[in-house]
Order: C-alpha cells, then structure tokens, then sequence
C-alpha cells in the first residue's frame, strides 16, 4: 500500500481550490454557521483567534486567526477540511462528524 504524504494532500487541495474556486462560497444555513461558530469557540481558541489579524505563536508555529484565514485565496473548502482531518503539529486532531467538520469550516468562510 502506497502512503500518501501530507504534502501531497495539501498540493492537491491547493491545486483544486485553483481549479474549482466555487467551492469557498458553497451555499450553509445560519444553523451551520452557528454550529460551526460553537465547535470553534470550544475545540480552537485555545490557539486561534476568531476575527482580525491576531496570530499567536504555539510552540515555534504561527496560528492564524479565522478571520485571516478566511480572507486567503488557499484556504478552500476542500483545503481547510483537510488540515481539520490531518494537522500539522502543534495543531491537534480534531474528532468531528463530516457534519461538523462542513459546519466548522462553513462558520471560518463565513468570516470573509
């Protein structure tokens, strides 16, 4: 079995959201947003802000805001789900239903 690289995930993500850039403005009810708003108040502040260009430093990394995030034309749907699922350390895994994860993500392009 061939292990796929972090890298190579993320190129592909990056490379798609190029391609298909639709997918940062997929249509989410206010329910969405606001389920998503509540998953990262609880699981992600302890390391990112919500809104501005705060960033704080984690262990040598630099954790971005969701506000800035959310701005960054590399940050796709598709993108932003996949470093949710496969983090790059200090960030921690998240345990998130697809449901949730569509949600949290939904709630960070809501920011924009």
């Amino acid at each position: 079995m061939r292990r796929t690289s972090r890298g190579s995930v993320l190129a592909t993500a990056v490379m798609m959201s190029v391609l298909f850039p639709q997918d940062r403005a997929l249509a989410t009810s206010p329910q969405h947003t606001a389920n998503g708003q509540a998953l990262v108040e609880r699981m992600c502040t302890g390391c990112h802000s919500i809104s501005g260009e705060t960033t704080k430093v984690i262990e040598g990394r630099i954790a971005k805001s969701f506000g800035a995030i959310s701005v960054l034309p590399q940050y796709s749907r598709e993108n932003l789900k996949t470093i949710i699922q496969v983090p790059n350390h200090p960030m921690h895994a998240a345990s998130l239903t697809e449901g949730e994860l569509e949600d949290v993500v939904s709630f960070i392009l809501s920011l924009h």
